[in-house]
C-alpha cells in the first residue's frame, strides 16, 4: 500500500500515491505508515467542500504493515444536526 490508493471514486487515482493528487495527506502520512488512526479537517477536490477525515488502521491477514480505512465527510453533513439545533435554540429564545 506505502500511502497509495487502493479505493477512490476517481479510478485515476488507484495506485498512485496519495500526495500526488491530495496536498492534505502530506503531514499525516507518518500516521498511515505506522498505522495511527487520526481526524483532520481539509478541503477535498473530489467532493469540493470542506471535509473532515477520520482514519483507522486495519491488519489484512498476516500483511506486516497495517492498512488505513479513510472516511471523508463533507463538513456541511457533520455539523447539519448541531447547526440546526443551535438555530432552534435562537429562534425559541426570541
Amino acid at each position: 500500500h506505502q500511502g497509495r490508493y487502493v479505493a477512490h471514486p476517481n479510478a485515476k487515482r488507484l495506485g498512485k500515491p496519495m500526495v500526488e493528487s491530495d496536498p492534505w495527506v502530506q503531514p499525516l502520512l507518518g500516521n498511515f505508515l505506522r498505522g495511527e488512526g487520526f481526524v483532520t479537517e481539509s478541503y477535498s477536490k473530489t467532493l469540493d467542500d470542506q471535509t473532515y477525515r477520520i482514519a483507522a488502521p486495519v491488519r489484512i491477514g498476516a500483511a506486516s504493515t497495517p492498512w488505513s480505512v479513510v472516511v471523508t465527510r463533507p463538513e456541511r453533513e457533520v455539523l447539519a444536526e448541531a447547526r440546526g439545533a443551535a438555530l432552534n435554540d435562537h429562534r425559541t429564545a426570541l
